[in-house]
């Protein structure tokens, strides 16, 4: 059985630790996707059944990988303020982001991803 290829489109969902998503500069991040046409493509986050300490993002693939972006830049201001808890959050994060779109691609052809977010 073929497996599906993931498009930006593909939809996805991932726990990442809340210390990365709080690192996060969501302006910026809603500027990058403004800029490569993302805007109005559906980004939620929260709380609710993402476990202990975690966010869950629910977004595209090609959103995913604007917040990849934003991450590898709160890793770089992190590692600036010698502040290796969020530079291990960042990384954490994503490497749950890439484990999320590994677990995507390799779903078979017609399940849904929505039920929870991939493990970390």
């Amino acid at each position: 059985m073929r497996m599906p290829e993931l498009t930006p489109a593909t939809p996805l969902q991932v726990a990442i630790p809340k210390r990365a998503f709080n690192a996060l500069n969501l302006e910026r991040l809603r500027a990058h996707l403004a800029a490569i046409g993302s805007a109005r493509t559906r980004f939620e986050y929260n709380e609710h059944h993402a476990g202990i300490g975690k966010v869950r993002l629910t977004c595209t693939v090609h959103i995913a990988t604007g917040v990849v972006d934003e991450l590898r830049v709160c890793a770089g201001e992190a590692e600036a303020r010698h502040d290796s808890e969020t530079l291990i959050a960042c990384a954490e994060a994503v490497g749950s982001i890439f484990k999320a779109m590994d677990v995507e691609r390799d779903r078979p052809a017609g399940s849904s991803s929505h039920t929870r977010p991939a493990p970390n």
